[in-house]
């Protein structure tokens, strides 16, 4: 450290490797991050997304709108169409319209607690699938 003192005057001070060992051991943690490991193929996930936070304008008039995103994670992969609401006919629409465009379904598809899939359990304040979206979507592995 006196070596990078000597040859950077000025630039780093004494006192500052303790405090970031300090800051390190004692400053706000850190929010956990989980690193997850994606396989070719293996999970595709969805969502709709309000855009209305983009600004976007059509002839100066703005253009609040909804979309359904599909994406592979580990590709990167997406297909994004414009969604009337976040019903289950513009999920189903919208994971058909993606699985023909990528030409093939992966082996499970992750989706958040969408009211178009889910449904709240009266007895635990929970969610779980909706009886049509499982029956709808047999054909894919829900995760």
């Amino acid at each position: 450290f006196e070596c990078l003192q000597g040859e950077h005057a000025g630039q780093y001070r004494d006192g500052q490797l303790r405090f970031r060992r300090w800051r390190l051991e004692n400053g706000p943690e850190r929010e956990p991050f989980f690193e997850q490991e994606w396989q070719p193929g293996q999970q595709c996930q969805s969502d709709f997304t309000h855009m209305s936070s983009l600004g976007v304008t059509i002839q100066g008039e703005a253009f609040p709108h909804l979309v359904y995103h599909f994406v592979l994670p580990y590709s990167r992969w997406e297909h994004v169409e414009l969604a009337a609401s976040e019903s289950f006919e513009a999920l189903a629409e919208g994971l058909q319209e993606s699985v023909w465009e990528l030409g093939g379904v992966p082996r499970e598809y992750r989706t958040e607690d969408l009211s178009a899939a889910t449904h709240e359990l009266r007895k635990t304040g929970g969610r779980d699938f909706n009886r049509t979206y499982l029956e709808s979507f047999a054909w894919i592995r829900m995760r």
